[in-house]
């Protein structure tokens, strides 16, 4: 962290994580429940909640989310002297990986997602511009395109195993549903 004049967690920064995880939540709660949705809810919907990528990386956004508040809410009680632990055993714990690994899911997942909604699947003819859809659409790229810029966690090369295992999990997934006569409403 050769930029950062302190290794110090500042309060602005909890903020920003704590608020960040709320609206993940929120977006997340609105997606389940269709808090917003403009067209009518159909037959199994919560079963089907499932069978969109748009759902596993909203979802993989609000497990991020939430671990980096976690972590620097950690990270602050350290600094203040509230935990007698270990500095170095509590900032690089197993939760750090995870966090590190969910988030490059959520960030490569969430402009997947947003491009390959808005350039093939979107159709004005029978998709509405409703609030979930802009939440789960584009407001959770705007998110993580804006914590890109915020963090400083690099990104390593076999994070793609990561990235690469999520898309052929879902690949196959959508196959032997659509061979099982699965449909999307």
């Amino acid at each position: 962290m050769k930029w950062q004049s302190s290794t110090q967690v500042g309060i602005c920064y909890l903020l920003y994580r704590l608020i960040v995880a709320i609206v993940f939540l929120a977006m997340l709660v609105c997606s389940v429940l269709d808090i917003g949705r403009s067209e009518p809810m159909f037959e199994h919907h919560y079963a089907k909640w499932w069978i969109y990528l748009t759902h596993w990386a909203l979802l993989a956004c609000t497990v991020q989310a939430w671990l980096a508040a976690i972590i620097v809410t950690k990270g602050l009680m350290i600094d203040r002297n509230e935990f007698e632990w270990n500095i170095h055993v509590a900032r690089e714990s197993r939760l750090h990986a995870v966090y590190w690994i969910a988030y490059t899911i959520a960030t490569v997942y969430s402009f997947i997602v947003t491009l390959v909604y808005w350039m093939f699947v979107y159709d004005s003819s029978k998709n509405r511009v409703d609030a979930v859809n802009l939440m789960v659409h584009v407001l959770n790229s705007i998110i993580m395109l804006i914590d890109l810029t915020i963090v400083g966690h690099p990104i390593k090369l076999n994070h793609a195993y990561w990235t690469s295992g999520i898309g052929v999990g879902y690949t196959i997934f959508s196959i032997v549903y659509y061979l099982a006569g699965g449909t999307d409403r």
